[in-house]
């Protein structure tokens, strides 16, 4: 099975936001009790990573670079299910 992604690649993350209406405003369901409860949805990162090291067993997870503004990167083991090109 090939690989979707390879090294150098730069790809964005599936990642868990606060759901939005069309104006911008947060959008909140009641709970049983009446209080708030605010709605989650999944949306592609605004960031951008780069596939620094790709899978060569059976678990299809990706080493992924993340270089900040101030300089500072990070590395971040994804699946590939939560991986798409940018």
């Amino acid at each position: 099975m090939t690989n979707k992604f390879q090294i150098g690649d730069i790809v964005r993350e599936l990642e868990s936001v606060q759901a939005t209406d069309a104006d911008g405003n947060f959008i909140y369901r009641r709970s049983p009790a009446g209080g708030e409860i605010s709605v989650w949805t999944k949306a592609w990162s605004k960031h951008t990573l780069e596939v620094i090291k790709v899978p060569d067993g059976k678990r299809k997870r990706y080493a992924l670079l993340q270089t900040y503004a101030n300089g500072k990167t990070r590395i971040w083991h994804k699946a590939e299910t939560t991986l798409a090109r940018a």
